[in-house]
């Protein structure tokens, strides 16, 4: 709408003219008082109504937005831009059934509309729809060959296809036609890093920085790179970008006391360590508490209350608290942060190679409700929390796992949150046994996995909760695993007694499990131990 002023307007169409104006100096507050007082006077006109959704959106007040423009659909509902804007606002809180079919609304209205057929590729992509996203783009780039973001994000499909090389090629196709597009080159880091090209991809991420030296998501990237290749010196500080990129869902808490610097003394001083995301990362990283502890602080750790019966097994003088009114302290320390401020490297490794423990009175209910033992235990891990931003590679089917595992062992299962369809393949395999309701916090799981020969997992919170504990694990991971698991290594400087079994290819799970009865096999072979006897009940001590 044009936004000049013009005397033969009348007063109404001035005011809201004077409402795109404020608009389009994103004076949010003002504009949004003249189109509500032009909504007053004459409440079915739609530019002011569609307006206010957009202010809403900007100021990421997403339930008005939906209201307004909910209601601008209703005022003219053959209109395409307010289903695409809708669909926009649904999409940001993660909607995507919803979203989508707006956006089919949207197309139906204006099918050669590219930047909808882009976005609905995007949502497609979510819902893991990968053959849909494809067809959405190649009608995006048959409709505008220049279109230079349907090439970005159609590389992002084929990545999660698996098809390496169609990713790279769009990443260059969108290069081609813009030299300087960050997010393709942002992209094209992106992929060379899944697919193992670590070295090119730092050198990519250092690129997209160039370009822009603020890109949060290229800092963040970055010092993964760093870490995975255990150039830990540079990666720590990369690290702390986590805070600034928003599409973590990362943050602080808002709290008056200083965060401690890594320099000052912390004789006599209160430290308060704050859990900042997964479970795992607190099961692997409040082992660098202890080093404060030595350095004459007096620590309270702050950790998800899942866990706070089990970390209090860390050390019995500190105190660990899962919420409530937090005591007066000197310093804050975020967890995750600890390795930098001790200046960790990958010699310093493990801090404790054994560091939570589980009392002989705990692990008695499971040793009973297990039974004599007659054959070797296996603790099975196969999924890890569905909302995790990686878990579509991290994670492995239940029937892929159970088409493999051999019947002459005792296996356990470690997943507490089963699916129904998890649950009707369990029930055609008795020699594993599931204990999901009873698993009602991490101190269950770990006097049950205190009772298992052997845990394997995928990367989850159970890993790092049988690495904690010393129990012998393997660790299943995909060809570009997380960073902390580094690369080209079967063993793990965070967990001495991990193997870690590794995808030879991109998203190649069946070779890595076509192995696995061979490999439990030598397993067995090389621990007489194994052998099925009374298990043994010998107390768990801290070792630091």
């Amino acid at each position: 709408m044009n936004a000049t002023p013009n005397r033969s307007l009348s007063p109404l169409q001035r005011k809201l003219a004077e409402g795109v104006r404020l608009y389009q100096q994103q004076q949010w507050h003002a504009a949004s008082r003249t189109l509500e007082a032009v909504l007053t006077s004459e409440p079915k006109q739609f530019d002011a109504q569609h307006l206010l959704g957009l202010i809403a959106h900007q100021q990421q007040d997403y339930d008005r937005a939906i209201k307004c423009f909910t209601q601008a659909i209703a005022l003219q509902p053959l209109n395409a831009t307010p289903y695409y804007n809708l669909g926009l606002t649904l999409q940001e809180r993660k909607e995507y059934a919803s979203t989508l079919r707006l956006y089919q609304m949207a197309l139906e209205l204006q099918p050669a509309n590219v930047k909808i057929l882009n976005n609905h590729g995007i949502v497609l992509k979510e819902l893991r729809r990968y053959a849909e996203a494809l067809a959405s783009y190649d009608q995006a780039i048959t409709l505008d060959p220049e279109y230079a973001k349907s090439y970005v994000n159609r590389a992002g499909v084929w990545l999660r296809m698996g098809n390496i090389e169609a990713a790279l090629r769009d990443c260059d196709q969108a290069i081609h036609l813009r030299a300087d597009y960050v997010d393709a080159w942002f992209n094209r880091a992106f992929v060379l890093a899944e697919s193992g090209r670590h070295a090119e991809a730092i050198t990519h991420y250092q690129y997209v920085l160039a370009l822009d030296p603020h890109h949060k998501m290229a800092h963040f990237a970055l010092s993964l790179c760093y870490l995975i290749t255990g150039d830990l010196r540079h990666g720590w500080p990369q690290y702390e970008w986590r805070w600034q990129d928003t599409s973590l869902g990362i943050k602080k808490p808002t709290l008056p006391q200083p965060e401690w610097d890594g320099h000052s003394s912390l004789v006599g001083k209160k430290i308060l360590v704050y859990f900042e995301q997964g479970l795992g990362d607190t099961l692997q990283f409040c082992r660098f508490v202890l080093p404060l502890q030595a350095r004459g602080a007096e620590v309270i750790l702050l950790v998800q209350p899942a866990l706070q019966a089990l970390v209090q097994s860390l050390a019995p003088d500190i105190r660990v608290v899962s919420g409530g009114q937090l005591p007066e302290v000197d310093y804050l320390a975020p967890l995750l942060s600890l390795p930098r401020l001790l200046n960790i490297q990958l010699a310093d490794l493990p801090v404790a190679s054994r560091y939570l423990h589980v009392s002989s009175a705990a692990q008695q209910p499971w040793r009973q409700r297990l039974g004599p033992q007659l054959k070797p235990r296996i603790g099975l891990a196969w999924r890890g929390n569905s909302i995790h931003k990686n878990d579509h590679n991290r994670s492995l089917s239940l029937a892929m796992l159970l088409a493999v595992l051999p019947h002459e062992y005792d296996y356990v299962c470690l997943q507490k949150d089963l699916s129904d369809a998890d649950r009707q393949l369990l029930q055609s395999r008795s020699e594993i046994r599931v204990f999901s309701e009873e698993l009602t916090s991490f101190s269950d799981t770990a006097a049950l996995c205190q009772q298992l020969d052997l845990v394997i997992s995928v990367d989850t919170s159970v890993a790092h909760l049988a690495g904690a504990l010393g129990t012998p694990l393997w660790v299943l991971l995909p060809f570009n695993p997380d960073w902390r698991w580094l690369l080209d290594r079967t063993d793990s400087p965070w967990y001495p007694q991990a193997t870690l079994l590794r995808q030879p290819g991109y998203g190649d799970w069946s070779s890595l499990l076509d192995r696995l009865p061979q490999r439990l096999a030598s397993w067995l072979n090389a621990t007489p131990s194994r052998q099925p006897s009374a298990h043994a009940c010998t107390e768990s001590h801290l070792e630091i």
